[in-house]
């Protein structure tokens, strides 16, 4: 008795941990009660193309600025009913992101965007709940966008063709749990900027798996203890056995994240020869604006100081990057650090979608809200503009 008392505990405290990290209320039904499908054929492509094939959607191309996008009206559908989204993708790249995107109701001008776990050619489920504070209201349009991997993919060579398959959307159920835990513990994550090493990763969904298997394995062995009620070396065998036993799963979980990890790079640079990985940047534009700046300083004396400046502060880092090994720095800074009129005479100013700084024709200078920086154009051109310091600047 003492033993099946304590098999119906164990489960029934597992049941209470994985539940509430997969934030499943204890008075839900096995299966959902209610739920909406959406088959593939039913998106209409909202940027790119795509095709139906048979009941999905093949995507077979993507618009000018490298992004696919698909969607469907709904007939406002309360959100709140609704906040399990199971969605089932073929061939979808491992270079490419996905965001679920909607509209809804009480905001019909604006566009609401949840970053969704990397489906692959699985059936992924994810909680809207617990993703993101906008899946409430009245949901109204409903669609999937796909977009090369930030900071780590060049955008030339994301795209690969896929098919969307079906979507659905359903009430709270516990036949949901595996696959919710499946997700949230081992589901793959891209590196991110965040990323000092491996286990930094991003701010990552399963973050909840270690203190859900330290507060499992210690109610598990509290009722043990109580029911079976051994001696004290079977109880710190217990310990040692259900402490390992989390080790490796925890070891296991790092492991199969850093294996998904370098399939990506392996998908991108994986046999080529070393000149065409070099030329495999993850931003390619900034790598060109670079190289532009480079062949417009060809014809000169190499500059003591090259001065970048853009609105973003990232593109600025990155131009500085690419342009070495040249004496680069930033614009701001140098402006901080030392007047205008003691640069050297042959200072080069590099901007990259800059929209701070204006070049004036009529008196040849760059202009900003306080600065005034007398130049000789080099290049000017699109997004990138090189110019070079005189003397005159204030």
């Amino acid at each position: 008795m003492r033993r099946a008392l304590a098999v119906v505990a164990f489960i029934a405290v597992w049941l209470l941990v994985l539940g509430g990290a997969t934030r499943i209320p204890w008075s839900a039904p096995l299966l959902s009660r209610d739920q909406v499908t959406l088959n593939g054929q039913d998106f209409r492509p909202v940027m790119g193309a795509g095709v139906e094939d048979g009941s999905a959607l093949g995507i077979g191309a993507i618009a000018s600025d490298g992004n696919a996008m698909q969607s469907v009206p709904m007939d406002r559908l309360r959100a709140a009913n609704y906040p399990l989204l199971t969605y089932r993708f073929e061939d979808f790249p491992r270079t490419l992101e996905l965001l679920l995107v909607f509209r809804r109701a009480d905001t019909p001008d604006d566009v609401q965007t949840v970053a969704l776990p990397w489906p692959g050619d699985g059936v992924v489920t994810v909680d809207l709940h617990a993703a993101s504070p906008a899946w409430r209201g009245e949901i109204t349009e409903l669609g999937f966008a796909e977009y090369a991997t930030a900071q780590l993919v060049p955008p030339s060579i994301a795209f690969q063709p896929f098919r969307l398959d079906q979507a659905r959307l359903a009430s709270p159920a516990w036949n949901a749990l595996p696959r919710l835990l499946r997700q949230a513990w081992f589901g793959y994550q891209p590196w991110s900027l965040a990323s000092i090493n491996v286990v930094g990763a991003s701010a990552d969904t399963n973050a909840s798996m270690p203190a859900t298997l330290v507060v499992g394995t210690v109610l598990s062995l509290l009722v043990c203890a109580f029911l079976l009620r051994g001696s004290r070396r079977q109880r710190l065998r217990s310990v040692v056995i259900a402490g390992a036993l989390c080790w490796v799963a925890l070891d296991a979980r790092w492991l199969a994240d850093l294996w998904a990890k370098h399939r990506l790079t392996e998908s991108i640079y994986a046999g080529k020869s070393w000149q065409e990985r070099a030329r495999l940047q993850p931003d390619e534009d900034v790598a060109g604006f670079a190289q532009l700046a480079r062949q417009q300083l060809a014809d000169n004396r190499q500059p003591d100081r090259v001065l970048v400046g853009s609105d973003s502060t990232y593109t600025m880092l990155r131009l500085i990057y690419f342009l070495l090994p040249l004496n680069a720095a930033p614009l701001e800074s140098a402006i901080a650090a030392l007047p205008v009129r003691d640069w050297p005479a042959d200072t080069i100013i590099v901007l990259c979608s800059s929209t701070h700084w204006h070049y004036d024709d009529s008196d040849a200078t760059l202009r900003s809200d306080s600065r005034s920086i007398a130049v000789t154009p080099l290049f000017v051109g699109g997004k990138l503009a090189v110019y070079r310091a005189r003397r005159g600047s204030r």
